[in-house]
């Protein structure tokens, strides 16, 4: 009698641990320097999509660089025994990409369609085909601006390709690119230039940071353009250089749904960083959905099978295609108002 109660008071032991088994998920980003604001929305993003506190998020600081990347990859596997990684831009998961392959983890990046991405089984990029954004992007833009049109970037790889393909696309009027050195700040003769030609928009994707002094500047050489903006003017000094801005301000963005923006400005009423909270948010929904049976088994094919979650998107999908497996995500025009983000 005495071994059957014991018996039985071990299986009740192991299921209650099994059930209690949690997926250990590392995520590398800046934590720290000049782009902490973007590893601290990932984290926002992450804890708010685990509802169920079902997933144990382990945070390593990179500062986005490289090096310090593969120092936590190595890191988060070989002390920490995470089970899925998480890096949050294209530069370090181009460090991150062969190693994910190598010790087969399932390693989402938010990064644009760069070939050391593709034939890789084990990375999930948290982003759409240039294709799909550019196309609807360039329409948005074709819509929405008349007249000539003044691009201007810094040097990053998504920037850089957002440029040249709205360039290239444009349809109206005289157009041209500049791509500016990373570490430039000062645009007023730039700005000075393209008054003196009349141009009457502004396509601008700079560093984070950088986008507000470009409106700043704008303003106080009495410019009143135009501006469309990449999802990189959603950082914090960014919005708060928006809220002086006589005119409207446009930018591009994944497609979030209203409930998402309500729910968010509740938590954040200056709605930093929004698009970064959102991307993160739909990768924690997918991996809380993934995870709800055997966390031993094939669990990139688990990833990859979510197919109907709620997440901060009006619609988004996980696609496996022939050389690349990616998050979908629609893209919209969305306005800034005296620092304010609402559907266009």
């Amino acid at each position: 009698m005495l071994k059957n109660l014991l018996f039985l008071l071990l299986i009740h032991l192991i299921t209650n641990v099994a059930f209690a088994e949690k997926l250990k998920v590392g995520v590398i980003a800046g934590f720290s320097g000049p782009w902490s604001t973007y590893g601290n929305a990932y984290r926002q993003g992450l804890e708010m999509a685990d509802q169920e506190k079902e997933i144990e998020y382990i945070f390593e600081d990179d500062q986005f660089a490289p090096a310090k990347t593969i120092a936590a990859f190595h890191k988060l596997i070989e002390q920490d025994k995470v089970q899925v990684m998480i890096v949050g831009d294209t530069v370090t998961g181009t460090a991150i990409a062969p190693l994910a392959k190598k010790f087969k983890i399932p390693t989402f990046i938010w990064a644009s369609k760069e070939a050391i991405f593709l034939n890789n089984p084990y990375v999930i990029r948290l982003g759409t085909t240039p294709d799909e954004e550019f196309l609807t992007t360039a329409k948005i833009l074709n819509d929405q601006a008349k007249g000539s049109l003044q691009v201007v970037v810094h040097p990053h790889n998504y920037s850089s390709l957002w440029g040249k393909e709205l360039l290239k696309r444009y349809e109206f009027g005289k157009k041209s690119l500049l791509e500016l050195p990373a570490t430039q700040q000062d645009f007023k003769a730039l700005i000075l230039t393209a008054k003196k030609k009349e141009i009457q928009n502004f396509a601008i994707c700079l560093n984070p940071g950088d986008n507000g002094i470009f409106i700043k500047q704008l303003k106080q050489l009495n410019y009143q353009a135009e501006i469309f903006a990449c999802n990189f003017i959603d950082a914090t000094a960014d919005l708060e250089a928006t809220k002086t801005y006589p005119k409207t301000i446009y930018f591009f963005s994944s497609d979030l749904n209203t409930d998402f923006i309500s729910r968010y400005t509740t938590i954040q009423p200056d709605q930093h960083h929004i698009v970064s909270v959102a991307i993160m948010y739909d990768a924690g929904r997918i991996l809380n959905l993934a995870t709800k049976n055997d966390l031993a088994k094939d669990l990139i094919s688990k990833i990859l099978s979510v197919t109907d979650y709620q997440g901060a998107h009006t619609s988004s999908r996980l696609v496996k295609a022939k050389d690349d497996q990616y998050l979908s995500i629609p893209v919209a025009l969305f306005k800034i108002d005296q620092g304010k983000i609402s559907n266009s």
